[in-house]
């Protein structure tokens, strides 16, 4: 089983940080991932949505440092 959120994490984290007009902090990134929708599909369902997108999402568990790993790469 896997964890994918609707609309993906790193949308939402985006979406968050242009909202508050400043980076977002661990507590911030954290709090988002906690309050958002997210479904449990299993594996091959999920791998398929995240296909779909085009891009990965953000892994629940290494939410903080793959958001700041995700900002390093795009330059956002």
């Amino acid at each position: 089983m896997a964890i994918v959120f609707i609309p993906a994490l790193v949308s939402l984290l985006e979406a968050k940080e242009k909202d508050f007009r400043r980076e977002l902090t661990r507590e911030d990134v954290e709090s988002i991932r906690d309050n958002a929708t997210a479904i449990e599909l299993p594996a091959e369902i999920a791998w398929d949505m995240i296909k779909s997108l085009g891009y990965p999402d953000i892994d629940v568990q290494n939410a903080w440092d793959e958001w700041l790993l995700y900002k390093k790469t795009i330059n956002f």
